[in-house]
């Protein structure tokens, strides 16, 4: 571990590097490094107690384990965290610390467990005689302190720079599914999950009548996130100032799997409404434009309609993620100002960045029956994106008496949101039109939707806060807010899934024919709207 201070900033560094031998049955797990530090800066320092704020910077690099000297996949990773990190000490007694850590890259080896937002905090306290020298005057009665004495919450001497640091718990708007995705039937039918029957219930994806179930909306939960802020007032008078600032929330995901077991239950179906005739192999004849549906699993029914006697298995998955950051830059002018108010009009530019994806996969594979030797598996992947960057106008507003203060802040930032929307989709296949077959062709990802595409539009995106602060010294101040943030007219990837599409076209069941205008790219919009809690510190130097 190293240490170096001056004055009141400092950087630490610390590194282990784990070496392990091998184990029982010839397992050997893999050496392991780990580190933590960064820059960091003492809000406070006295004989008595320091805090200090650093930008902690850590993460941990693992090869992979072997077995019997053969590399085992999956166990490798390399992850690179960073986040802000709080350290306290009281006397010789009391040392604490508290930090964030905010994953910004993730190397696994393969499909595995890898680490997302932590929490790290701990403390130590010291027991025994204090090795403190006594202070002078000790034992003797103390004499009532001078009246004249500065109190705590009197408010800083004049200084330039400012800069906080917050933790966000915020919610976002729920994603929409606007088309139904995944249904099941009863062993009693023959329909697989159609959706044109009663006994039909939709497991995810939007309602459709006279199908049973199904929900428009995919939750997701809370999101942890970060905000830092550092500015410089300007003038004699401070009146004015430059802010900049930013924010990022984690990585979240939400979505829906299911999957059947050895005898095809339950049933489960991807519903879609095929556009274009095609002819599956063994069947006769044409299946013309009508409602269909390509099922991951399905029991053996002698009563089928095709007389297709078997069993097939398989799974769907569904996942939505969404990523949310931004940053900004203004100039803030006070025209108001007293003893207890202070209104500030704000001037600046802000960049915002909604990022998604929905992904789906299928799976299948033959069991008994004609499917035997039969498997295939598909994947769509839906990716929007929203950057918008624009000027800000806006108003502030600060109440202070004593430590509490409270700030309102409202703006509306004006300009251009660049949107993309990428589309891909594939399938492989065995067994079924060729031993073996490929394609560019997922479930609702085929060639005519396929690609990337952009457009720009001018917005307005609206946001208000709420803070309310308590003064620990002159010059340190923790916060407790409320945000909201409106972003209307953003491309959401679930709101371009239609479920119009040549069903044929997947696993070449109709052939190689492929549509050029089936599914229609929809570049339907919607708004958005992310809020939440803030926690932070406040500090003035």
């Amino acid at each position: 571990s190293v240490f170096y201070s001056h004055r009141r900033a400092f950087f630490s560094a610390a590194f282990q590097y784990a070496i392990t031998s091998e184990g029982d049955y010839g397992y050997r797990f893999a050496n392991d490094l780990t580190w933590d530090g960064g820059p960091g800066y003492y809000l406070i320092q006295n004989p008595t107690r320091t805090l200090a704020l650093e930008a902690a910077i850590s993460g941990e690099h693992k090869d992979l384990d072997t077995y019997r000297s053969q590399p085992v996949d999956s166990t490798g990773l390399s992850v690179l965290y960073v986040g802000p990190k709080l350290s306290y000490t009281w006397k010789d007694r009391l040392s604490a610390h508290l930090g964030v850590d905010f994953p910004v890259s993730v190397d696994n080896s393969g499909l595995q467990a890898v680490p997302g937002t932590r929490v790290r905090a701990g403390f130590t306290w010291m027991f025994g005689p204090s090795s403190e020298p006594p202070a002078p005057g000790a034992g003797k009665r103390t004499v009532a302190a001078d009246a004249s004495r500065t109190p705590i919450w009197t408010p800083a001497p004049a200084s330039r720079f400012y800069a906080g640091v917050e933790y966000l718990n915020w919610w976002v708007k729920d994603a929409p599914l606007s088309v139904p995705l995944v249904s099941t039937g009863t062993v009693a039918s023959t329909h697989h999950g159609f959706l044109n029957y009663p006994d039909t219930t939709i497991l995810y994806g939007a309602p459709f009548s006279p199908a049973q179930g199904g929900n428009d909306t995919q939750r997701f939960q809370g999101f942890s996130g970060t905000r830092v802020k550092l500015g410089y007032a300007m003038g004699a008078d401070r009146r004015f100032a430059v802010e900049a600032s930013g924010f990022a929330l984690e990585q979240r995901s939400a979505g829906f799997g299911i999957t059947s077991d050895n005898q095809g239950l339950p049933v489960i179906n991807i519903p879609v409404f095929n556009t274009i005739s095609y002819t599956p192999g063994g069947r006769p004849g044409g299946l013309p434009p009508a409602e269909d549906g390509l099922p991951a699993s399905l029991y053996s029914d002698p009563h089928r309609v095709d007389g297709n006697v078997g069993v097939f298995r398989g799974s769907v998955t569904v996942r939505n993620t969404l990523d949310l950051w931004g940053t900004e830059a203004i100039g803030v002018i006070t025209f108001h100002r007293t003893p207890n108010w202070e209104v500030s009009g704000l001037l600046g530019a802000r960049y915002l960045d909604l990022d998604e994806t929905f992904a789906l996969d299928y799976s299948s594979i033959g069991v008994s029956g004609r499917y035997v030797g039969l498997s295939g598996a598909a994947t769509d992947r839906f990716r929007t994106q929203n950057q918008f960057a624009g000027g800000v106008l806006g108003l502030r507003g600060t109440y202070s008496t004593g430590r509490l203060s409270v700030d309102l802040t409202g703006r509306v930032a004006i300009g251009d949101v660049h949107q993309t929307e990428t589309v891909t989709g594939s399938f492989y296949s065995y067994g079924q039109t060729a031993p073996y077959a490929t394609g560019a062709a997922g479930v609702f990802a085929q060639p005519a939707n396929e690609g990337r595409t952009t457009r720009d539009r001018f917005t307005a995106v609206p946001d208000a806060q709420i803070k309310i602060g308590y003064a620990l010294t002159p010059r340190l101040r923790a916060t407790l807010g409320y945000d909201f943030l409106y972003f209307p007219g953003v491309l959401r990837p679930t709101d371009q899934v239609s479920h119009y599409l040549p069903k044929g076209q997947t696993f070449q069941q109709g052939g190689k024919t492929v549509s050029t205008t089936s599914p229609a790219r929809l570049s339907d919009s919607s708004d958005f709207f992310a809020h939440g809690l803030s926690l932070g510190l406040e500090y003035r130097f």
